[in-house]
């Protein structure tokens, strides 16, 4: 069988000119000379694996059609047995029309037959059932794409018709209605694919007409009513369908089919499908400005894509005028209002601080989004005697004067929110209670004695509370209290507390006072009778109470004996002899309260001195921080001592109080006492420790304040001082202690006060920890006038690329001038983990390390 030459080569559209010159004669035009001419009309190839019957109906109505030279099929005449045709075979038909109602021999080696005969030119129409996977081809023209629709299953007994999705496209021409008859026949399941277009729909749902290229897909079972009862419709227009499918121009003008409107949310990623008919598939442009970060792709299937994730504050209404085209017809526009919803976020610092009875407030602050009106509201206990009020102008006021006993932390949540998003920041309000103060007002000793006493009085702050006086629990054996009276019982260190309660309004307040307590003095006092020697040991003013220990007694610079104290006096049997003169002295040696002294009769004494000395002079407080050396000067009356002049003594012991006492005796009896007391020496430096900042810490913005602690349990504590210093972000404060003896002890702690951070989040292990799809606001404390530059974020140990934002400056915080930008932390960033933002300030990048988890 030989092919129409012309078939081949001439358009589709030439063939359309033929049909209609068919349909409107019938008759074969015969040329001037009188030969007749070869028959323009198209040849088709009936491809129905099917019984032999319903065959012989389709090709009839075609036939009728009078719209083709030629049906043909292949013999035999029962479909179900067919060779498939070879590409040589198919080659001869201008067009192949294939349907099944049994399953193919061989459904990859048709496939790939019928994908070489589009190749060639030819156009192929699709029919049920092989438009399922069970009946369908297979091989290339699946693989290869050839296909208008995805196929899967077949279905029927559910009554169906013709809905028109392009009612003007040339595969509708002249069909007016189409029923598909108690049947219904169609395959199931299917889907367009990308490329292709539909033409009409079931009333079902399910696709009826489309195509792909020279790929024509009718989704119905061509043999009709005429055949049998339940199949399509004879007297609707199913033969119209097949012959514009076989036959027809496959082009069509333009149209923008998509929705005039599209949202988007700045920072959030976000895309909207321009979609327009037409074929060829119509290129799609745009004139017209969009907002940063959003871009429209023709994707040269008859679909754009506008999509990116808009900059922050882009955030409102935006025009693009778009335009279909394809060569055919004129080119469709179409009006896209874009708009950009953007949440408002709040801009203030998150902690702000009162005090319990004081009238305070603060202002909440925010960066406008779109819609631009800001309504802002809190969740969360305020203190008693505080309120929240929106002022409607994108800022609120915390304000009130916090009641007695609402003293603590309030975190509270402050939520920005216009018609459409919303945004939130935790604001944590601090009421402190009014600072209270105990001051002594009596004026302690500076050097008591034991048995003195000591009239205590303070004062308190303005709670009203009293004042409690007590004894520190480490001076309880130097000193006991009664009332307000102090009475110092032995040498050490008395310390005195004051403490004053607090309430609801007032803190608690304490005050100390040291003492240092030394032993007290003594004079000696003999009486020397008949028969027995009496010496009375009594303390030297302001010193009170009884001696304890011995007294020994000598005459003529000889022991004769000692004696113990029983209520301060000592007494000896002794008899002297008589006829000579003696000389008789009593010597008392102290004991840990009292110091020793002496006295004598009868005779001249001889002198002793003691002189104090240190490597380090005594304090304005009486103290000594190194050891203390006395050494003795001796001075006989004209009698040589009994013993050489005492050795120097070197005191190093720490504690308060402490005394030297030495006697010499002479040779004829008398006898001299030197007593050095009232020495303190503390050679130990005080405890020291930095309160209200951690070594090591991150602080966002602004640091607690630093504190000197100190403690020293000798000589007590001086002062204590912090200085501070600091370089770029780093902060070194050293405390510095003094004890009352003049000893200093040293401590530094080193944290970092960032200028450049992430408010809200919290500064752990070398980072702020963040989590993903939530937005922060990154701060900037610059001191010059250049604006701080965003950059974004980058994985850890990468540079941050430019985003071209600008942080906003919001107040001052610290005396540096404070930028602010809200910036959401992208969802999937938390399987990278760690990341850097950047900001740049002049020509220097700054870093600032994030981690983020879900």
């Amino acid at each position: 069988m030989h092919r129409h030459a012309v078939s081949r080569v001439r358009p589709w559209s030439a063939v359309l000119a033929l049909l209609a010159l068919v349909a409107s004669t019938f008759a074969v035009a015969v040329s001037p000379a009188g030969a007749a001419e070869p028959d323009p009309l198209p040849r088709v190839l009936l491809l129905g694996y099917e019984r032999a019957d319903y065959m012989i109906d389709v090709q009839d109505q075609l036939t009728r059609s009078g719209a083709f030279a030629e049906v043909a099929t292949l013999t035999p005449s029962n479909g179900c047995t067919f060779t498939d045709p070879t590409v040589e075979e198919l080659d001869q038909y201008d067009a192949v029309l294939l349907w099944t109602d049994c399953a193919l021999a061989d459904p990859a080696r048709l496939g790939d037959r019928l994908a070489d005969y589009v190749d060639h030119g030819g156009r192929l129409v699709v029919s049920t059932f092989a438009t399922s996977t069970s009946y369908g081809p297979q091989g290339r023209i699946v693989s290869g794409g050839y296909l208008p629709y995805v196929f899967d299953s077949y279905r029927s007994g559910e009554p169906a018709s013709l809905e028109a999705e392009l009612a003007d496209h040339p595969l509708l021409a002249g069909v007016t209605t189409f029923r598909g008859g108690a049947s219904s026949y169609r395959g199931t399941g299917m889907t367009l694919a990308e490329g292709a277009t539909q033409v009409a729909r079931w009333s079902t749902g399910e696709p009826l007409v489309g195509f792909k290229d020279e790929v024509v897909v009718v989704n119905f079972f061509p043999p009709s009513s005429a055949i049998r009862a339940d199949f399509w419709d004879a007297s609707t227009d199913g033969t119209r369908l097949l012959v514009n499918a076989l036959t027809s121009s496959l082009e069509y003008a333009p149209s923008l089919t998509s929705a005039a409107s599209a949202d988007f949310t700045a920072g959030e990623a976000g895309s909207f499908t321009v979609k327009a008919t037409g074929h060829p598939k119509p290129a799609i442009t745009s004139t017209g400005a969009l907002p940063d970060g959003i871009t429209l792709t023709d994707r040269g299937n008859g679909t754009a894509t506008l999509a990116g994730t808009p900059a922050p504050g882009t955030g409102g209404q935006y025009s693009l005028a778009l335009t279909a085209a394809n060569g055919i017809g004129d080119d469709a526009s179409q009006t896209l209002d874009v708009t950009v919803n953007e949440a408002p976020a709040v801009s203030s610092v998150p902690s702000a601080g009162f005090t319990v009875g004081e009238a305070g407030s603060f202002a909440v602050t925010t960066t406008a989004g779109y819609p631009a009106k800001t309504t802002l509201t809190q969740t969360g206990d305020l203190p008693a005697g505080m309120s929240f009020t929106d002022n409607g102008d994108g800022t609120a006021t915390v304000s009130g004067t916090p009641a007695d006993g609402s003293a603590g932390s309030y975190p509270i949540t402050v939520t920005a929110a216009n018609a459409v998003l919303s945004s939130s920041q935790t604001l944590t309000l601090t009421v402190a209670k009014v600072s209270q103060a105990v001051a002594f007002t009596s004026t302690a000793p500076t050097a008591a004695v034991v048995g003195q006493t000591y009239e205590v009085t303070a004062t308190g702050g303005a709670s009203a509370n009293p004042v409690v006086l007590a004894i520190h629990e480490d001076a309880a054996g130097v000193c006991s209290l009664d009332g307000n009276r102090v009475t110092f019982r032995h040498p050490g260190s008395c310390v005195i507390v004051a403490d004053q309660s607090g309430d609801g309004r007032y803190a608690a307040a304490t005050a100390s006072q040291t003492v240092a307590v030394t032993a007290a003095a003594t004079t000696t006092d003999l009486k020397v009778t008949g028969e027995r020697l009496t010496a009375t040991v009594t303390p030297k003013a302001p010193g009170a109470g009884t001696p304890t220990g011995s007294v020994t007694f000598s005459v003529d610079g000889t022991a004769v004996g000692t004696a113990p104290l029983v209520d301060g006096v000592a007494t000896l049997a002794h008899r002297l002899p008589a006829g000579k003169a003696r000389a008789v002295a009593a010597t008392y040696s102290g004991d840990a309260d009292y110091t020793g002294s002496s006295g004598s009769t009868a005779r001249r004494d001889p002198t002793i001195t003691a002189k104090v000395s240190s490597a380090r002079a005594k304090s304005r407080h009486g103290w000594y921080r190194t050891a203390v050396t006395v050494t003795f000067r001796c001075t006989t009356a004209g009698a040589q001592l009994s013993a050489p002049c005492p050795k120097p003594v070197t005191l190093s012991a720490n504690r308060a109080g402490q005394s030297v006492t030495r006697t010499i005796l002479a040779e004829d009896g008398g006898a001299a006492t030197v007593t050095v007391s009232g020495i303190n020496v503390d050679r130990g430096a005080p405890r020291v420790s930095i309160k209200g900042v951690k070594r090591g810490a991150t602080y966002p913005g602004q640091a607690p304040k630093a504190r000197c602690a100190s403690a020293d349990g000798v000589s007590g504590v001086a002062r204590c001082r912090v200085t501070k210093r600091v370089k770029g972000e780093s902060v070194t404060v050293r405390a510095t202690a003094t004890d009352r003896a003049g000893n200093t002890r040293t401590t530094t702690a080193r944290y970092t006060v960032a200028r450049f951070y992430v408010a809200g989040a919290p500064f752990r292990n070398g980072a702020y920890q963040v989590r993903d799809g939530h937005t922060y606001a990154v701060v900037a404390l610059t001191t010059g006038t250049a604006r701080p530059q965003y950059f974004n974020a980058a994985l850890r140990g990468s540079t941050p690329t430019a985003s071209g934002s600008f942080l906003r400056r919001a107040g001052k915080q610290g005396g540096l001038v404070r930028h602010t930008l809200p910036v959401r932390i992208d969802r999937g960033m938390s399987r990278r983990g760690d990341w850097v933002l950047g900001v740049k300030v002049g020509n220097t990048l700054h870093r600032i390390p994030v981690h983020v988890r879900r």
